[in-house]
C-alpha cells in the first residue's frame, strides 16, 4: 500500500481538478443540469477508488476503527463501503405517473411514454389580459418531476411543434405564471396544423368563454389510446395520434364540453371534434380518467 505524501497530493489534486472541469464543462455543452450531476458523481467514484487503490483512505479507515474500537475493518473495506455509498440510490421512477405542481396548474406525467398523461387548470377573466409577454428561449425541464426528464432538443428538426397544455395565453395576467408554462412537462408534439389551427382555436373559445363571467375547470392532454396505428416517437417521447381536452363551468356544472383532435396536418373544425366526455374517458387509461372525471365534476 502506498503512503507517498506526493503521489497523494497528485491524485487528489488530480481527480479534484478534473471532477470540476468535466462538471463545469457539462453545464456549459448541454440544457440537462443532471448531466453535470452525473458526471460530478462519477468523477467523485473514482477519486474514492483511487484512494482506496493507493491506501489514501487510511485515515478515514482509522476513524471507523476508533469508533468501532476494533481493527475488524481494513482500510480498502473501508473505502469499497464509501465508494458504494455514494452510488446514486436510484436511476428511474417507480411508479408510471407522477404529479408536479405548478404556480396555476398541475401536470400527471406518464413515465411509460415520457409524456405528460394529463394537465389540469382554472381558468378564468382576471387570468389573462392580453399582454404580449416575451417567450422564453426555450422550455426548461421539470424539476418538480424526478428524472428521467423530457429535454427542449427532443423536438428540434422532428417535424412536430411543442403544443402547450396549459396555454401561456391563459396565463399572461402576471410574468411567473406565463413564464412557468414553458416547461416540457407541460407540452406534447403537435403538427403544426393542430397547434397553430385547431387546438388554438379551442383555447380561443374557452378564453372568451371565460372572459365573460365563467370560471372553467378545464383537463387536457394526449390521447394514445385512440391510436389507429403505432405512435410515432420523438427520442424517448411518444407522439400521440389524438390530442384530447374537456372543460366544465363551475358557475354552471351542468355545462361541459370535451374535444378529441386528430394530431395530423390538414385543417380540422372545432365543432367537428366535440366528443361526449364519457365517451372520451372511457377511452382513456383508468387512472388517468379517475384524476381527471374527479377533477372535472368535484
Amino acid at each position: 500500500m502506498v503512503h507517498d505524501k506526493k503521489v497523494e497530493s497528485v491524485v487528489a489534486v488530480g481527480s479534484f481538478v478534473a471532477a470540476v472541469a468535466l462538471a463545469f464543462t457539462s453545464l456549459l455543452i448541454s440544457e440537462d443540469h443532471d448531466i453535470a450531476a452525473g458526471v460530478l458523481m462519477m468523477c467523485a467514484q473514482f477519486l474514492m477508488l483511487t484512494a482506496t487503490i493507493f491506501g489514501l483512505d487510511y485515515k478515514i479507515s482509522q476513524k471507523i476503527r476508533d469508533f468501532k474500537a476494533g481493527d475488524g475493518i481494513t482500510s480498502r473495506t473501508a473505502g469499497a463501503i464509501l465508494f458504494c455509498l455514494m452510488i446514486p440510490s436510484s436511476f428511474a421512477v417507480a411508479q408510471p405517473f407522477v404529479q408536479a405542481k405548478h404556480l396555476t396548474y398541475d401536470v400527471i406525467f406518464d413515465y411509460g411514454r415520457m409524456s405528460p398523461a394529463a394537465v389540469t387548470y382554472v381558468l378564468q377573466a382576471s387570468d389573462f389580459t392580453g399582454t404580449q409577454r416575451q417567450k422564453p428561449k426555450h422550455f426548461k425541464m421539470d424539476r418538480r418531476l424526478p428524472p428521467p426528464r423530457v429535454k427542449n432538443s427532443q423536438f428540434t428538426f422532428s417535424g412536430y411543434q411543442r403544443g402547450h397544455l396549459c396555454p401561456s395565453g391563459d396565463r399572461d395576467a402576471r410574468k411567473d405564471w406565463y413564464r412557468d408554462t414553458f416547461y416540457t412537462s407541460n407540452i406534447v408534439p403537435m403538427t403544426p396544423d393542430v397547434n397553430a389551427g385547431v387546438w388554438k382555436e379551442i383555447e380561443n373559445q374557452l378564453r372568451a368563454t371565460s372572459y365573460h363571467g365563467h370560471i372553467l375547470r378545464i383537463a387536457c392532454g394526449p390521447c394514445p389510446e385512440r391510436t389507429t396505428a403505432v405512435s410515432n416517437t420523438i427520442h424517448e417521447s411518444m407522439v400521440p395520434s389524438h390530442l384530447w381536452k374537456m372543460v366544465r363551468c363551475i358557475i354552471h356544472p351542468g355545462e361541459e364540453k370535451a374535444w378529441l383532435v386528430e394530431n395530423r396536418n390538414g385543417y380540422q373544425c372545432a365543432d367537428d371534434c366535440v366528443i361526449d366526455i364519457d365517451s372520451l374517458i372511457s377511452s382513456m387509461n383508468p387512472t388517468i380518467s379517475s384524476y381527471v372525471l374527479s377533477w372535472i365534476r368535484k
